[in-house]
């Protein structure tokens, strides 16, 4: 699903602040207009699924294939972070200056714990940036698969199969009376 948000004309190019680079302009206006419905837009990306069993198949098969050929993936999200260094002479520790970096960094999750990796070279950065893209394809490729195995068992015939002797067990009820306490 894809939100588009279209301002406000009169509010375009007139922000009232900001905060990490969001523009608080937008945001206080649609706060303040939750009656603005006009100004959200909802697009549905589905992708429309085949409906017999052979072309089901048929899918799964392409989207593992496409699953096969993605390269180098690894979850996580790359941020940049800008500091100051603490030094009373640096150039940072001036009010308006932006401090030093930006320094990027790879942040994941492994076991539940959160992990940051720098990344120190460009080169570096867009190898993970790579990867991390590489992810995201698999995650589509992954929701799209699970859909697709999802319609197949839904639309596959039920076989009937012989019982087990387990089975057969437990469908016998004792025809003796339970004693009473």
């Amino acid at each position: 699903m894809v939100i588009m948000l279209l301002p406000f004309p009169s509010l375009v190019g007139e922000p009232f602040g900001r905060v990490r680079d969001i523009d608080v302009g937008l945001l206080a206006f649609l706060f303040l207009c939750p009656l603005s419905v006009s100004m959200i837009y909802f697009q549905m990306e589905e992708v429309a699924m085949p409906q017999n069993l052979p072309a089901l198949e048929g899918e799964r098969t392409r989207l593992l294939g496409d699953i096969s050929k993605l390269g180098d993936f690894r979850s996580g999200s790359i941020s940049s972070v800008v500091r100051r260094c603490g030094k009373p002479n640096c150039h940072c520790a001036q009010p308006q200056d932006a401090g030093h970096g930006p320094d990027f960094r790879l942040t994941y999750k492994v076991n539940g714990k959160t992990r940051t990796e720098s990344l120190p070279t460009p080169a570096a950065r867009h190898k993970a940036e790579r990867e991390v893209a590489e992810f995201r394809k698999f995650q589509q490729l992954s929701r799209a698969l699970v859909q697709a195995n999802a319609a197949i068992c839904r639309r596959r015939p039920v076989e009937e199969e012989p019982e087990t002797e387990q089975e057969k067990k437990r469908q016998k009820r004792s025809g003796g009376r339970s004693r009473a306490k």
